[in-house]
Formats: structure tokens, sequence, C-alpha cells
């Protein structure tokens, strides 16, 4: 699979949403090497979307991180029930395996708040250049804090903030009840607010909503 065709596809995640991998599924599970190529490469921009979001656009691991990703999608397929849409599924693989990525990272190294210099994540109209950092840098510093947070906490964060995902999404991708999300979410926003007012820098950056 060239990393190359994924970086240069458009990461349209409506168009992905819209088309019906169900079947390509099964080939690929079915040993059909074509149908694998075909499936990654229909699922790789997004989930490369995904990583860039978490690693910012720049960042030398997110290739890497990417070939992980589908590597760990095509792994976990043979346990995929049908409950979400495949895209759906192929991004949670996504947003997991990125994040245990920036946990590696800052066991290895302190890594100074910057802006990414990344691509627009959105497909709606292009923000201005200011306000397009400014949420670029609020991503990259919520991720960042996310991996201080044990994994129940940030698995169920990252899902709501950096994916978009709904209560009933997140119980039925992570196979737990609905009021265990809830009090995830809580414990998980409680722990952060504690962590953002310590750091003056990250008060006036992030804005957590309720």
């Amino acid at each position: 699979m060239s990393l190359a065709l994924i970086h240069s596809a458009s990461p349209n995640r409506d168009a992905a949403d819209r088309t019906d991998f169900k079947d390509l599924v099964a080939r690929v599970l079915a040993g059909d090497e074509k149908a694998t190529r075909t499936l990654l490469s229909g699922l790789g921009p997004s989930m490369l979307m995904v990583i860039r979001k978490v690693l910012g656009a720049k960042n030398a691991e997110v290739d890497d991180t990417l070939q992980e990703s589908m590597l760990g999608l095509l792994k976990a397929l043979p346990d995929f029930r049908g409950e979400s849409s495949v895209p759906h599924f192929a991004r949670r693989v996504a947003l997991f395996t990125a994040m245990a990525a920036r946990r590696r990272m800052r066991v290895r190294e302190t890594e100074p708040l910057e802006t990414p210099d990344g691509e627009p994540l959105g497909d709606t109209a292009m923000p201005s250049p200011f306000s397009e950092a400014v949420r670029q840098r609020r991503m990259r510093a919520l991720c960042g804090l996310l991996t201080e947070l044990p994994s129940k906490l940030s698995d169920v964060l990252a899902s709501h903030f950096v994916l978009g995902n709904s209560v009933e999404e997140m119980a039925v991708a992570l196979a737990i009840p609905e009021n265990t999300v809830w009090s995830r979410l809580r414990l998980g926003k409680e722990a952060l607010r504690k962590r953002i007012a310590k750091d003056r820098r990250l008060t006036e950056l992030l804005e957590l909503s309720e």
C-alpha cells in the first residue's frame, strides 16, 4: 500500500461514510489481497485525518502510525460486528493507535506546545489562518493532555472531542453501558480541568465544553 497515494487523497469523511465497505470486508476476511488494497485505499485518508488531529500533520510519527493503524484494522476486522459503519470502525482504530503513539512519545520526551502546520480538518469553508492555527494548537494540546489520563478515560474523551462521537456511539464501540460512558466523560473532564488549572498557558488556550 502506497502511503503517498493516501497522503495525496482528499480526506472526505462524508464520502467515506456513504460508501458500503462491508462487501470488501467480507472479501478481505476471505483472503482477497486486491480487496485488502482497495479497502485500505478507501479508508486510509480518513484514518490519516484522525492521526493528524492527534499527532499534528508534520509529526515524524504520522506515517508509522498510519501503517500501524492499517495493520491494526486488518487484525481487528474478524471481530468487527457491524454495529457501526466500517469507516467509523476504522477511524476508531486510528484514534486509539494514535493515542498510544502519543503516550509513547510522552514517555520519550516532553514536547512543547506548538502550532502544527497542518491542513484543515473539516469539510466546511476554510477558516482564517489565525483561527485555524489556534484550533490546531488547541487540538494538539488537548491530545497531549489526554495521554496523561488513564486509558479508560482518555479513550472516551478522545472519541468525544477528536471524532465527535455521541455517547450512544461510544457505548457501542467500547462495548460498555451508556451510563459508564457518561461517568468516564465526567471524571475525565474533571481531571482535565484540574490539570489545566495548574497551567496558566493551558487555561488561556483550552476551553472545555460542559
